[in-house]
């Protein structure tokens, strides 16, 4: 007899066994009887009358399950004679533990949710009894056996089958980001997603459809008890959502299909349109230049002003023409977060193989990265000090020197310290710093005067100056969407579509990807045709301080 011919007498032993017995310890009976046939196979017994031995074992399996519910004595010679057969398996299980199926099983026990793998590494590891089982797990007895038949199942159903996806040896990646503000703890990015593959694998696998732990474990090809406390965390940072003994990843995830659906039709509004759309842009900009507080910066941080409000009236013109169909998506009806944060995720999927300096892949360098804010209150002698910067192709800021071990807050400080000439105070922050500022120096942030005294390139306003710059975008942006509204709308043919049990993504981010690349596909177009920045060809990244008080 062969693995597979087993199956063949499933149907007469389980009528066998519910007229021994009811319900799920019939089952148990079965799939018992079963395992037994397995080890004898893999031992090299020969079953001459297979049906005769199964019953046999079956037979042995029901006296072994009364001793157990009732505690008789056995008296028997049949009961003795089964008491020695029942020794000689019990060398075949331990012999057969040593083997590489019996690591396979393992390694399929370690897959199974905690409520099935607590109860059967309980019963077959150390060999307790439903009853002590029970007790520690303050579960009924019932809920004992019905948990132990389901894990075995699963076992069974799965031990053959090919689980792992291509995420167990090609891992994709997942990069987070967010719109809105930050909870007390940094979350979510104190999650680290980023940072973590494995979180990354996490949520790319539970987009599409809610998963089990079980599911996600075998996928992965890790044990579900190290994937456990990764998915509570997820969970509990309100990225994934438990429903039943499933979860979900609770946020959009973009896709190459999403971001190359129009790159094309973003590509041809550019060429067809840059040169008019700039004159209203330009208008913008003289607008700007006549303000007191843009002509008291110096030249370099001119161009950073001249930057942000390029970005202000490019994007306001795209953010019309998304809300368009989408309507507008204010701050007030983001969700508020019980860590006090008010935002909404989003990820962009690349798969393991994607090449970053692939010719197919150029529509990356166009993307602006919504502005990052960080602010201080009470720093130095002013009430509120606030760094805000956007990193876009025009000039490189935050996604530049984080990987220099310079962080968001030491940068802000860093540049509060130089513009009102405090550079001595920079080995307060860190006695290593002035080792680290190379990188600012290469993105035009910081120069090095006279006597190798630092100097700041970065603008500093105020809160009405920055105001003023947000209005003059929004005057400007609006007027550039509603000139060439059509070829804007044309844009807009895409949305993402999103996994029907996905319902907190909202409309603005399933078209966010419509209009993504256009703002900069313009501003690199005008600087081309030295329409922008006329004779300079360097950086000019957008970034200012506001300083208050």
């Amino acid at each position: 007899m062969k693995k597979d011919d087993l199956i063949r007498y499933a149907d007469d032993l389980l009528r066998t066994a519910m007229y021994k017995a009811d319900g799920v310890d019939a089952e148990d009976l079965v799939q018992e009887t079963m395992l037994a046939a397995l080890l004898a196979i893999e031992q090299g017994r020969e079953i001459r009358e297979p049906k005769a031995w199964l019953q046999g074992v079956l037979r042995r399996k029901y006296y072994d399950f009364l001793r157990q519910k009732y505690r008789y004595p056995t008296v028997s010679f049949e009961a003795l004679y089964e008491r020695q057969e029942q020794a000689q398996e019990d060398e075949q299980l331990r012999r057969l533990e040593r083997t590489e199926e019996a690591e396979a099983i393992r390694g399929e026990l370690a897959h199974l949710a905690r409520i099935h793998r607590e109860v059967l590494a309980r019963y077959y590891m150390r060999g307790e009894s439903v009853g002590q089982i029970s007790r520690a797990l303050g579960i009924p007895a019932n809920t004992v056996k019905s948990r132990l038949y389901a894990g075995r199942e699963h076992i069974r159903k799965d031990f053959t089958m090919e689980k792992y996806a291509k995420q167990s040896y090609e891992p994709e990646r997942l990069t987070f980001g967010m719109t809105g503000e930050c909870g007390i703890g940094g979350e979510p990015f104190s999650l680290r997603v980023n940072d973590s593959m494995i979180r990354q694998n996490l949520l790319i696998l539970a987009y599409d459809r809610p998963v089990t732990l079980r599911g996600l474990s075998e996928a992965l090809g890790i044990a579900a008890a190290y994937i456990e406390p990764e998915v509570d965390q997820l969970v509990d940072g309100e990225l994934m959502k438990r429903v039943g003994d499933k979860v979900y990843t609770d946020f959009i995830i973009f896709r190459e299909e999403d971001r190359q659906a129009t790159v094309g039709l973003q590509r041809e509004l550019a060429d067809k349109r840059y040169r008019e759309i700039w004159e209203i842009v330009e208008q913008g900009l003289a607008e700007l230049r006549g303000q007191d507080f843009y002509r008291k910066q110096r030249t370099e941080a001119q161009r950073k002003l001249e930057s942000h409000i390029v970005i202000c009236m490019l994007s306001k013109a795209e953010w019309n023409a998304r809300g368009e169909n989408t309507g507008k998506l204010p701050f007030s009806s983001y969700p508020e977060r019980k860590n006090g944060g008010r935002w909404l995720g989003l990820g962009e999927h690349y798969a393991s193989d994607y090449d970053w300096n692939a010719e197919e892949h150029a529509y990356r360098r166009y993307w602006i990265d919504g502005e990052s804010c960080r602010t201080m209150d009470g720093y130095d002698d002013h009430k509120y000090v606030g760094m805000y910067a956007s990193d876009c192709l025009l000039g490189h800021t935050y996604l530049s020197y984080v990987p220099s071990g310079i962080s968001e807050e030491m940068l802000s400080k860093i540049l509060y310290l130089t513009a009102y000439d405090k550079e001595k105070e920079l080995t307060l922050l860190n006695p290593r710093i002035l080792e680290q500022l190379d990188v600012l120096l290469q993105l035009d942030l910081l120069a090095r005067g006279e006597n190798g005294h630092l100097e700041c390139l970065v603008p500093v306003i105020s809160r009405e100056n920055r105001n003023y710059m947000e209005n003059l975008g929004e005057k400007y942006g609006e007027l550039i969407q509603q000139k060439y509204h059509d070829d804007y709308q044309a844009l807009m043919q895409h949305p993402v579509k999103l996994p029907p049990h996905l319902k907190s993504v909202t409309e603005w981010h399933r078209y966010m990807q419509c209009g993504k690349c256009v703002s900069m596909m313009l501003a690199q177009r005008a600087r081309e045709a030295d329409l922008f920045l006329p004779g300079y060809d360097g950086p000019a990244p957008s970034i200012h301080l506001v300083v208050e008080g």
